[in-house]
């Protein structure tokens, strides 16, 4: 019993030095990236180039948005209009 004791508290202890140097390079890691640190000038550049173009297209997106409301609207307009003209022409011939 005792054996089995000091053996899986010398295991635990061998599997917990590797297992705290991992969490701490990821925690440094993790640090250096919400500080800012972490990144290179030509990622920089990179990430403001996308978030550029992600605002064009978001850009595009609500225009494209208003022109198919506009045309939907026009489309119904037409529609009422041609049911009024049939309406009128139904009662001339009655």
């Amino acid at each position: 019993m005792d054996n089995t004791i000091v053996a899986l508290g010398s295991f635990m202890v061998m599997a917990a030095v590797p297992l705290t140097a991992i969490l701490t390079h990821h925690q440094r890691k993790m640090a250096m990236i919400i500080h800012g640190n972490g990144g290179s000038s030509e990622q920089m550049q990179r990430l403001a180039k996308l978030e550029h173009e992600i605002a064009e297209l978001r850009h595009i997106v609500a225009q494209q948005a208003i022109t198919l409301d506009d045309v939907n609207n026009l489309n119904r307009r037409l529609l009422e209009k041609q049911a009024e003209a049939g309406s009128i022409q139904n009662r001339l011939q009655t």
